[in-house]
Protein backbone atom coordinates (compact mmCIF):
# COMPACT_ATOMS: atom_id res chain seq x y z
CA UNK A 1 0.00 0.00 0.00
CA UNK A 2 2.95 2.33 0.38
CA UNK A 3 3.45 2.50 4.16
CA UNK A 4 6.88 0.87 3.83
CA UNK A 5 8.05 3.85 1.75
CA UNK A 6 7.60 6.17 4.73
CA UNK A 7 10.22 4.31 6.75
CA UNK A 8 7.89 4.25 9.77
CA UNK A 9 8.29 1.24 12.10
CA UNK A 10 4.91 -0.48 11.97
CA UNK A 11 2.33 -2.37 9.97
CA UNK A 12 -1.26 -2.17 8.70
CA UNK A 13 -3.68 -4.35 10.67
CA UNK A 14 -6.73 -3.69 8.47
CA UNK A 15 -7.79 -6.26 5.89
CA UNK A 16 -6.77 -5.54 2.28
CA UNK A 17 -10.43 -5.25 1.22
CA UNK A 18 -10.84 -2.25 3.55
CA UNK A 19 -8.46 -0.27 1.38
CA UNK A 20 -10.53 1.96 -0.96
CA UNK A 21 -7.92 4.56 -1.77
CA UNK A 22 -5.34 6.91 -0.30
CA UNK A 23 -7.97 8.51 1.99
CA UNK A 24 -9.10 5.18 3.45
CA UNK A 25 -9.09 4.93 7.25
CA UNK A 26 -6.92 2.01 8.29
CA UNK A 27 -5.87 0.45 11.57
CA UNK A 28 -2.11 0.77 12.12
CA UNK A 29 0.18 -0.79 14.71
CA UNK A 30 3.34 1.02 15.78
CA UNK A 31 6.47 -1.10 15.60
CA UNK A 32 8.11 0.90 18.38
CA UNK A 33 5.51 0.79 21.18
CA UNK A 34 2.92 -1.65 19.69
CA UNK A 35 0.18 0.95 20.08
CA UNK A 36 -2.71 0.59 17.58
CA UNK A 37 -4.77 3.46 16.19
CA UNK A 38 -6.91 4.38 13.19
CA UNK A 39 -5.84 7.02 10.69
CA UNK A 40 -5.99 7.92 7.01
CA UNK A 41 -3.18 6.66 4.82
CA UNK A 42 -2.58 10.05 3.19
CA UNK A 43 -1.91 11.53 6.66
CA UNK A 44 0.95 9.06 7.09
CA UNK A 45 2.41 9.41 3.61
CA UNK A 46 2.01 13.15 2.99
CA UNK A 47 1.69 14.72 6.47
CA UNK A 48 4.37 12.62 8.16
CA UNK A 49 1.81 11.66 10.81
CA UNK A 50 2.48 8.61 12.92
CA UNK A 51 1.85 6.97 16.29
CA UNK A 52 0.06 9.41 18.67
CA UNK A 53 1.37 7.48 21.67
CA UNK A 54 4.99 7.96 20.59
CA UNK A 55 4.26 11.62 19.77
CA UNK A 56 3.15 12.23 23.38
CA UNK A 57 6.24 10.46 24.73
CA UNK A 58 8.52 12.50 22.45
CA UNK A 59 6.84 15.74 23.51
CA UNK A 60 7.18 14.85 27.19
CA UNK A 61 10.86 14.02 26.64
CA UNK A 62 11.40 17.34 24.86
CA UNK A 63 9.65 19.12 27.72
CA UNK A 64 11.89 17.36 30.22
CA UNK A 65 14.86 18.58 28.24
CA UNK A 66 13.49 22.15 28.32
CA UNK A 67 12.81 21.95 32.05
CA UNK A 68 16.35 20.67 32.64
CA UNK A 69 17.70 23.58 30.59
CA UNK A 70 15.86 26.11 32.78
CA UNK A 71 16.82 24.22 35.94
CA UNK A 72 20.49 24.65 35.01
CA UNK A 73 19.94 28.43 34.77
CA UNK A 74 18.18 28.44 38.15
CA UNK A 75 20.85 26.30 39.86
CA UNK A 76 23.63 28.47 38.40
CA UNK A 77 22.06 31.46 40.18
CA UNK A 78 21.88 29.48 43.42
CA UNK A 79 18.10 29.02 43.27
CA UNK A 80 15.84 26.03 43.82
CA UNK A 81 12.73 25.03 41.84
CA UNK A 82 9.70 24.72 44.12
CA UNK A 83 7.09 24.12 41.44
CA UNK A 84 6.65 24.14 37.66
CA UNK A 85 3.37 25.73 36.57
CA UNK A 86 2.64 24.36 33.11
CA UNK A 87 0.95 26.41 30.38
CA UNK A 88 -1.66 23.64 30.00
CA UNK A 89 -1.99 21.78 33.35
CA UNK A 90 -4.21 19.06 31.82
CA UNK A 91 -1.55 18.00 29.33
CA UNK A 92 1.51 19.24 31.26
CA UNK A 93 2.27 21.35 28.21
CA UNK A 94 5.52 23.20 28.72
CA UNK A 95 6.82 26.20 26.82
CA UNK A 96 8.53 29.52 27.53
CA UNK A 97 5.32 30.93 29.02
CA UNK A 98 5.20 28.19 31.66
CA UNK A 99 6.09 29.59 35.07
CA UNK A 100 8.51 28.45 37.74
CA UNK A 101 8.06 29.01 41.45
CA UNK A 102 11.60 29.54 42.72
CA UNK A 103 13.36 30.01 46.03
CA UNK A 104 16.50 32.13 45.61
CA UNK A 105 19.70 31.70 47.65
CA UNK A 106 18.51 34.45 50.03
CA UNK A 107 15.26 32.59 50.76
CA UNK A 108 12.94 34.83 48.70
CA UNK A 109 10.14 33.07 46.80
CA UNK A 110 9.03 34.37 43.42
CA UNK A 111 7.40 33.32 40.14
CA UNK A 112 8.98 33.78 36.73
CA UNK A 113 8.42 32.38 33.24
CA UNK A 114 11.00 30.63 31.08
CA UNK A 115 11.32 33.53 28.66
CA UNK A 116 12.28 35.98 31.42
CA UNK A 117 14.73 33.48 32.88
CA UNK A 118 16.54 33.28 29.55
CA UNK A 119 16.70 37.09 29.43
CA UNK A 120 18.56 37.08 32.74
CA UNK A 121 15.78 38.30 35.03
CA UNK A 122 15.70 37.00 38.59
CA UNK A 123 14.47 37.68 42.13
CA UNK A 124 13.02 41.21 42.46
CA UNK A 125 13.71 41.42 46.20
CA UNK A 126 17.40 40.70 45.59
CA UNK A 127 17.43 43.35 42.85
CA UNK A 128 15.95 45.92 45.24
CA UNK A 129 18.61 45.02 47.84
CA UNK A 130 21.39 45.61 45.30
CA UNK A 131 19.87 48.99 44.37
CA UNK A 132 19.59 49.81 48.07
CA UNK A 133 23.28 49.03 48.60
CA UNK A 134 24.26 51.30 45.71
CA UNK A 135 22.03 54.07 47.06
CA UNK A 136 23.55 53.77 50.53
CA UNK A 137 26.91 54.46 48.94
CA UNK A 138 25.64 57.66 47.29
CA UNK A 139 23.84 58.60 50.53
CA UNK A 140 27.07 59.08 52.50
CA UNK A 141 28.04 62.43 50.88
CA UNK A 142 24.55 63.78 51.68
CA UNK A 143 24.88 62.64 55.28
CA UNK A 144 28.23 64.47 55.56
CA UNK A 145 26.61 67.73 54.35
CA UNK A 146 23.89 67.39 57.01
CA UNK A 147 26.36 66.61 59.81
CA UNK A 148 28.67 69.45 58.75
CA UNK A 149 25.77 71.88 59.29
CA UNK A 150 25.14 70.45 62.75
CA UNK A 151 22.06 68.50 61.71
CA UNK A 152 20.94 64.91 61.86
CA UNK A 153 19.27 62.84 59.13
CA UNK A 154 16.17 61.12 60.53
CA UNK A 155 15.54 59.10 57.35
CA UNK A 156 17.19 55.68 57.26
CA UNK A 157 19.95 55.08 54.67
CA UNK A 158 18.09 52.07 53.21
CA UNK A 159 15.10 54.33 52.48
CA UNK A 160 17.20 56.52 50.20
CA UNK A 161 16.23 56.03 46.54
CA UNK A 162 17.62 59.02 44.64
CA UNK A 163 18.45 62.73 44.98
CA UNK A 164 14.84 63.73 44.26
CA UNK A 165 13.46 61.92 47.29
CA UNK A 166 12.74 64.05 50.35
CA UNK A 167 14.75 63.30 53.49
CA UNK A 168 13.60 64.06 57.01
CA UNK A 169 16.21 66.19 58.81
CA UNK A 170 16.62 67.73 62.26
CA UNK A 171 18.74 70.90 62.47
CA UNK A 172 20.96 71.88 65.42
CA UNK A 173 18.04 73.85 66.90
CA UNK A 174 15.83 70.71 66.84
CA UNK A 175 13.63 71.93 63.99
CA UNK A 176 12.42 68.98 61.87
CA UNK A 177 12.00 69.55 58.13
CA UNK A 178 12.23 67.79 54.77
CA UNK A 179 14.70 68.53 51.99
CA UNK A 180 15.71 66.85 48.76
CA UNK A 181 19.42 65.93 48.48
CA UNK A 182 19.99 68.19 45.49
CA UNK A 183 18.51 71.14 47.50
CA UNK A 184 21.00 70.43 50.26
CA UNK A 185 23.86 70.42 47.75
CA UNK A 186 22.99 73.94 46.57
CA UNK A 187 22.74 75.31 50.11
CA UNK A 188 19.13 74.61 51.11
CA UNK A 189 18.56 74.02 54.82
CA UNK A 190 16.11 74.48 57.70
CA UNK A 191 13.22 76.76 56.61
CA UNK A 192 12.61 77.95 60.20
CA UNK A 193 16.24 78.96 60.72
CA UNK A 194 16.34 80.51 57.25
CA UNK A 195 13.25 82.58 58.03
CA UNK A 196 14.86 83.83 61.25
CA UNK A 197 17.99 84.89 59.37
CA UNK A 198 15.86 86.67 56.76
CA UNK A 199 14.03 88.62 59.48
CA UNK A 200 17.35 89.68 61.05
CA UNK A 201 18.60 90.89 57.67
CA UNK A 202 15.38 92.90 57.16
CA UNK A 203 15.58 94.48 60.62
CA UNK A 204 19.19 95.43 60.05
CA UNK A 205 18.28 96.92 56.67
CA UNK A 206 15.47 99.06 58.11
CA UNK A 207 17.68 100.26 60.99
CA UNK A 208 20.20 101.55 58.50
CA UNK A 209 17.43 103.21 56.49
CA UNK A 210 15.94 105.02 59.47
Amino acid sequence: IGISKTGKPGKIQSNPEEFKGIKSKLKIQCGKCNHSWTTRLDAIIYNNSWCPNCAVKDRVENQRGSVREYQKIIMKKGGKVIKVQYEDPKENLFNQRARFEIKCKNGHRFNINGSNLKQGRWCKECSYSIIGEKNRGSFQPIQKIIEKRGGQCLSKPEEYKNQHQKLKIQCEKKHVFERRPYNLKIGGWCPVCSQGRFEKICRGFFKEMF
